[in-house]
């Protein structure tokens, strides 16, 4: 026992003296108190790793390829920072719970087991899968980011939040604000991209954007290698490399792989000494430092010929471009495009039908689409508008009663109150509730008939499978099966539509799933009373009151020669045009 408090006290010895002298940085500390595969720890053939650790910015985010050493070498920075700053606590963020504690165990204890400086500082009463104490009072917290999040409610002077986009944005802002009372405030946030303008990327595109330029030993010309630019495989004769298959691999030799110089056309060397950091937007004024990690940036550990014979492995162009090229890149799983959603208005008179139905977004500005629902199915959308919500109610009324709604679906949160006035005299009106429905399923009914004796009103909601129900809200736009005809709120329909966004991330069951986001930026109030319109067109064989309207007698105003409305796609013109106008 006096051996085990002996050892404690040097180690308490041993980091004030670390701490007095600052140890030359986070750099020098990693490689000389860490140790890898039973060798001490190196930045060798991982050199950019040297760059990251010598940077003290408060805020650093790093947008990265897969398997390059960022989460290696992240682990090891946190501890120094711990080791190094006594008294300091350090939340370490991953996707999940179950990540966090399975990534604390099989990452952060073999570096602390393997080294004794580690190992003799880390205080045996405080030390889980979650969180674990130093003997000079400093503090390592891990934590998952799912949809259900872990609370925190202590301090934290740095936060680490790795795998950004896979994880829940919302959870990682409350993260964040544990760092209001620290003198530090350090934010390091590291994860392979997904999209444009989200996650990693959001936050690299408000830094000042470093990436690692090389230098041409042939002709002296500075360039950043880009794999679809600059990589070249002898042999290969197709136009882009996006062409090469697994199949094609067998006549090609991806060994003789190289990147070429785009000034004259050499292999240039990528010695350390021919690459160097710079910004590429000097001007910025962003106080974050952005650091962009390519495959490039370790050309001894992955090869243009490894990166060509890895591409074949992906089923999606955009996994290749974001695990294996660091990059971010949108498809068509990601989201709907412009000029997709722009297709399906039309010019001409709005059709009339005897089923009508309305759905509405609540919020500060409430969305509303009115839509005739067709033989099919189908929706036409008769009638979009913006309403401020000290409106809603009165502008409601008049809508239906000109419209002769038959059924409604209404966001039913946060507005509840609203929503259950609404349900109180009308019946046909449906409150929406986003829930975790299983199976297949996208919407159920969950319907409370009237009790007197209990004094509860009848409520009828319907629990929705947010993402499911994005997801058909998708298909059938990118199917034909939604058509706006022409108005002033074409472009803001449009804005509010492709803002959205489909992005991997994992759920509170460690599952990988799609999720739809917005922008930080943008609005999605027409996308969502998009969806709650598809849900009353589901909805009408339930209306408790039958409205019988008129059938249409007039016919369009503008048609084409083959009796069509002028402005329909080659998608659309294929409709029937009987069917169109509801006949």
């Amino acid at each position: 026992m006096a051996d085990q408090f002996f050892a404690r006290h040097v180690g308490r010895i041993k980091v004030g003296l670390l701490q007095t002298a600052q140890y030359q940085g986070y750099g020098s500390w990693m490689e000389t108190h860490t140790f890898l595969r039973g060798e001490p720890f190196s930045f060798e053939d991982h050199e950019y790793q040297e760059v990251l650790a010598d940077d003290r910015s408060a805020e650093i985010n790093v947008i990265k390829c897969a398997q390059i050493g960022i989460s290696e070498f992240s682990i090891r920075r946190a501890l120094a920072i711990l080791q190094l700053h006594a008294g300091t606590t350090v939340l370490y963020s991953l996707p999940t719970a179950t990540f966090a504690s399975t990534f604390v165990k099989t990452r952060f204890d073999p570096v602390i087991e393997g080294s004794p400086s580690l190992r003799e500082t880390l205080h045996p009463g405080v030390d889980s899968s979650m969180v674990k104490r130093f003997t000079n009072d400093s503090f390592l917290y891990a934590r998952g980011a799912s949809g259900t999040g872990q609370a925190i409610s202590v301090p934290v002077d740095f936060l680490v939040n790795d795998e950004v986009d896979f994880s829940d944005q919302g959870i990682l802002d409350t993260f964040t604000s544990r760092l209001t009372h620290s003198p530090h405030k350090g934010r390091f946030r590291l994860s392979t991209p997904t999209i444009p303008g989200w996650g990693i990327a959001d936050h690299y595109d408000h830094s000042q954007q470093k990436v690692e330029m090389v230098k041409c030993n042939h002709c002296n010309h500075w360039f950043w290698p880009e794999y679809y630019k600059h990589v070249r495989l002898p042999g290969f004769r197709g136009d882009s490399l996006k062409e090469i298959t697994r199949a094609s691999l067998a006549n090609l030799n991806t060994d003789d792989a190289y990147v070429e110089c785009p000034k004259c056309g050499l292999a240039p060397s990528f010695d350390v000494a021919n690459r160097e950091w710079i910004v590429k937007n000097p001007d910025s004024g962003f106080s974050a430092i952005g650091y962009h990690i390519t495959p490039f940036c370790a050309p001894n550990v992955i090869t243009p010929g490894y990166l060509i014979k890895s591409s074949t492995d992906y089923d999606r162009e955009a996994d290749f471009v974001n695990f294996g090229l660091g990059c971010s890149m949108q498809d068509a799983e990601s989201s709907l495009a412009r000029d997709e959603v722009e297709a399906c208005f039309v010019r001409g008179e709005p059709p009339t039908s005897y089923t009508t139905v309305m759905g509405i977004d609540m919020g500060g500005l409430c969305a509303i689409h009115i839509g005739v629902v067709m033989g099919a199915g189908d929706l036409v959308i008769i009638h979009s508008e913006l309403c401020p919500l000290s409106r809603i109610e009165e502008r409601r009324r008049r809508l239906k009663a000109k419209y002769r709604v038959l059924i409604e679906v209404i966001d039913g949160l946060p507005y509840t109150d609203i929503v259950l006035r609404f349900q109180s005299t009308d019946p046909n009106c449906w409150a929406s509730i986003f829930s975790n429905i299983k199976g297949l399923g996208v919407w159920a009914i969950r319907a409370q008939e009237e009790d007197e004796t209990k004094a509860t009103a009848r409520l009828r909601q319907i629990n929705v499978n947010r993402n499911k129900g994005l997801d058909t809200v998708m298909e059938w736009v990118r199917g034909g099966r939604i058509t706006f005809f022409e108005s002033d709120q074409k472009d803001i329909i449009v804005d509010h539509i492709v803002d959205m966004k489909r992005v991997k991330q994992f759920t509170s069951n460690n599952e990988l799933e799609f999720v739809w986001v917005k922008s930080k930026k943008g609005v999605d109030h027409y996308f969502f009373a998009l969806l709650y319109l598809y849900l009353a067109s589901k909805l009408r064989g339930l209306a408790t009151i039958a409205v019988k309207l008129p059938y249409l007698v007039g016919k369009m105003r503008h048609e084409a020669p083959e009796g069509r409305p002028e402005g329909l796609s080659n998608r659309q013109s294929q409709m029937d045009l009987s069917k169109l106008i509801g006949r």
